[in-house]
């Protein structure tokens, strides 16, 4: 097909893709634009119907309005579809189709929208994801509205589609809000509006607003932002009070409120402070907060981290720290703070201070309990139990071997018959501290049972844990207990062999152990 020298010229080089259809929508010339969108040559479309290049669910649409045109019906002047590469590939185009009624053709003017539509799906991921009011309105009606708009409103995503954006504002504030919202769409400096909304349910709340100018799917639209600041303006109103309450909280408070500026200075100091530490305020305001308060060997990592601090107004996050008080004691305290700037400079920061010294004993003392049998102060069978899981994992990658002892008291029944479960309990507790008494720190000693009891010896071998159990053996032997009571007791002793298990241990270590009393009690037995 010809075209004239000045169009031929115009069709060719085009940055926008330009399509001529016959009557049937078959392709008749294609441009090299429209080639390089779709990854077809020319000749290759030529002939062919248009619709192999539409996405299937748009085809219907397309045909409608080429019918409705070739009728002179009315149909859109330009509409947006998805059109399928060469390759498959899904991409959307804008098209603008122009009639020549006398030859029933169709000059198709197309451009690749693909991006543009890419960052309006962004747009509106990001949109339904803020954590504040936002709605886009067109033509005078919501168009997009995020979750928070419908939760703050009250009402659903269909009802507030069609509701102008003045509809929730209060009667007598709607004024106010569209001279506001005038200047800000004619790109005016106005600061956000305050004014109250009307919820579905008839409650009315405050809130803040900005609108902007922005475009959706080709067309005008308006940008809002609604923040709910209902508990800020109830806030607004009782801040004179609070502020006038904060200084006698500040000083009546059972915790330490501290603020600190560069290098520490002591700012504030209250009266817990005072308490707390034997100080008068009088005696620390100005002075260095680190260098009174601080641990010699930790003043410079608190300096560093100091110094980042109001250097990079960066938040401290919760941490915990010993103090020295003025009589030389130490305490442990809790802290929170929070960074105070002005603008872009750092003021203080004020520090909260919670003395956990007697909760972290008391924490202490419980975990201990947990692990502890509480009879003989001896750890208890989970903890060893977890104990030689450990040990067997290290080994296996690569420490040094262990052992275990066994141990069981001899007929240690016939003292609680004879003697009762008192004088039974004082003999466990003696004999537990003496054999305490040996061992060595890394050593683990547990009740495994009654009166069994187990020895974890970490990086010793099996002949240094026989001669061990074997002092053990003679110093229980030898021990003297109420009532002249004579106790004895038989050990099983045996070192981690390659593929042992916790369970296979033990399950030795009380072979040996029986091993011991079928020959005759008060003895080692090792292997």
């Amino acid at each position: 097909m010809r075209l004239e020298p000045y169009f031929e010229a115009v069709f060719e080089n085009a940055e926008v893709g330009f399509l001529i259809l016959d009557e049937k929508l078959s392709v008749l010339r294609a441009n090299p634009a429209v080639c390089r969108y779709v990854g077809y040559p020319e000749e290759e479309l030529k002939g062919r119907s248009v619709t192999i290049l539409v996405h299937p669910d748009d085809i219907q649409r397309v045909l409608e309005y080429h019918r409705k045109r070739l009728k002179g019906e009315p149909s859109p002047s330009s509409y947006e579809i998805r059109y399928v590469t060469r390759s498959g590939k899904v991409r959307w185009c804008s098209v603008v189709p122009i009639l020549n009624p006398k030859l029933k053709h169709m000059v198709i003017i197309l451009t690749d929208i693909t991006k543009k539509r890419e960052t309006e799906k962004l747009f509106e991921d990001i949109f339904y994801k803020a954590p504040i009011g936002i709605y886009l309105s067109q033509e005078g009606l919501y168009k997009l509205v995020n979750p928070c708009v419908v939760r703050e409103l009250g009402y659903s995503q269909e009802e507030l589609r069609r509701m102008n954006p003045m509809d929730p504002v209060h009667p007598e504030d709607k004024s106010k809000v569209k001279v506001a919202a005038r200047k800000m769409l004619k790109g005016e400096n106005v600061p956000p509006y305050e004014f109250r909304a009307v919820r579905k349910d008839g409650s009315t709340f405050w809130c803040m607003g900005t609108v902007a100018p922005t475009s959706y799917r080709g067309k005008r639209a308006v940008l809002g932002y609604l923040v709910d600041i209902d508990e800020q303006k109830k806030l607004q109103n009782q801040l004179y009070l609070e502020k006038r309450r904060a200084e006698a909280l500040i000083q009546n408070a059972p915790f330490i409120v501290l603020g600190l500026g560069e290098n520490s200075k002591i700012l504030l100091f209250n009266q817990f402070a005072e308490k707390l530490t034997g100080y008068r305020k009088e005696e620390v305001l100005g002075k260095r907060w680190i260098d009174i308060f601080i641990p010699e060997d930790l003043r410079d990592k608190l300096y560093s981290v100091w110094n980042e601090v109001v250097e990079s107004k960066a938040e401290l996050h919760e941490y915990e720290n010993p103090i020295v008080t003025k009589s030389g004691e130490t305490r442990l305290i809790k802290w929170r703070n929070t960074v105070i700037t002005e603008g872009d400079r750092f003021l203080m920061v004020l520090s909260i201070g919670e003395d956990i010294t007697e909760k972290r004993k008391f924490e202490e003392e419980l975990y201990r309990l947990s692990i502890t049998d509480p009879l003989t102060g001896a750890y208890n069978r989970r903890y060893f139990i977890r104990r030689i899981e450990e040990e067997v994992e290290r080994v296996k990658r690569g420490g040094k071997s262990f052992s275990l002892i066994m141990m069981d008291l001899d007929h240690f029944k016939e003292v609680n018959d004879t003697y009762g479960h008192k004088i039974g309990d004082e003999v466990l507790r003696q004999l537990v501290n003496t054999v305490k008494e040996r061992l060595r720190k890394i050593d683990l000693f547990a009740r495994w049972g009654g009166e069994e009891f187990l020895i974890l010896l970490p990086n010793t071998p099996l002949e240094n844990a026989k001669h061990l159990a074997e002092e053990i053996r003679r110093r229980i032997e030898e021990l003297s207990f109420p009532m002249d009571i004579k106790i004895t007791a038989s050990f099983g002793v045996t070192e981690y062999r390659d593929g042992d298990s916790p369970d296979s241990l033990i399950s030795r270590a009380d072979d040996l152990m029986y091993k011991a009393k079928r020959l005759g009690r008060n003895r080692v037995e090792a292997g």
